[in-house]
C-alpha cells in the first residue's frame, strides 16, 4: 500500500467504525424499551402493543396503560414525549389531585412562589410528598397509612415524579426516567399498584368541591 494513502485509510476506517457503533446504539435505543415493556407485560399478564409501543390491560378492575405521551404540535423539535403510567377509575366523581415528590425545585416554589402542600399529620410523608387536591379534607383522610407507606417506599427507592388525577385519568409521570431503564421498569408494578389505590379513592369520592387544587399558590 502506498504509505501516503495510510492516513486517509485510517480516517475512513475510524469513520466506518463510528457509523456502525452509532447505528447499533440507535437500534438498541428502540430495542431496550421494547424488551423491558415486553417483560413487564408478561410479568403482569398484560398485553404488549408494538405500535405505538405500550402495555395495556386490566388490573384490579381498572384499565391500565404504560405508554409514551406525546404533547405539542408540529415536528419533533416542537413536541415533547413523556413516559406515562395510568389507571382509569370506573367512574368520574370530579376529584382532582397531585402528589409530587419534593425536590429542590418544589422547595423553591414553596419558599418563593407561595405554594402550599396539604398536611396529612404524618411528618415523614409530608416531608417526602407535596400534596394538592380540589377536595382537600376528603383526600387527606383517604391517604391511609398503608397507601402512605407504599408512596414512601417508592420514594425511598429513588422515584422522582408526580401522581395526578385530571380529566378522569390517574397518571404517574416521572421526572427523568425512561422505559429504556430496566431499574425504572422494575418499579412499574409498584407504581401501578399505587395508581389503582388512587383510582379507588377517586371512585368513592363525595361529590362537590372546588374545581381548582387546594394547597396551591396563595
Amino acid at each position: 500500500m502506498d504509505k501516503s494513502l495510510l492516513p486517509m485509510f485510517i480516517s475512513d476506517a475510524f469513520g466506518l467504525v463510528f457509523i456502525v457503533v452509532w447505528i447499533v446504539g440507535y437500534t438498541r435505543q428502540g430495542v431496550k424499551p421494547e424488551e423491558n415493556l415486553r417483560r413487564l407485560a408478561e410479568q403482569l399478564g398484560l398485553e404488549f402493543v408494538a405500535r405505538p409501543r405500550s402495555v395495556t390491560g386490566i388490573l384490579r378492575g381498572k384499565t391500565v396503560e404504560v405508554f409514551t405521551e406525546i404533547s405539542g404540535w408540529g415536528g419533533p423539535g416542537r413536541q415533547t414525549s413523556e413516559p406515562t403510567i395510568s389507571a382509569r377509575p370506573t367512574q368520574d366523581t370530579g376529584l382532582t389531585f397531585q402528589l409530587v415528590t419534593r425536590t429542590s425545585f418544589s422547595k423553591i416554589g414553596e419558599e418563593i412562589g407561595g405554594w402550599h402542600s396539604l398536611a396529612t399529620c404524618d411528618a415523614v410523608f409530608d416531608a417526602a410528598w407535596f400534596v394538592q387536591s380540589n377536595r382537600p379534607e376528603y383526600f387527606v383522610v383517604a391517604l391511609l397509612p398503608e397507601l402512605r407507606g407504599k408512596l414512601l417506599a417508592v420514594h425511598a427507592a429513588g422515584l422522582k415524579g408526580r401522581f395526578e388525577l385530571a380529566e378522569f385519568l390517574v397518571k404517574y409521570i416521572p421526572l427523568d426516567d425512561s422505559f429504556s431503564d430496566a431499574n425504572f421498569c422494575a418499579r412499574i408494578p409498584a407504581i401501578l399498584d399505587i395508581l389503582c389505590d388512587l383510582a379507588e379513592i377517586a371512585e368513592v369520592a363525595p361529590s362537590g368541591g372546588a374545581p381548582g387544587l387546594a394547597g396551591g399558590a396563595s
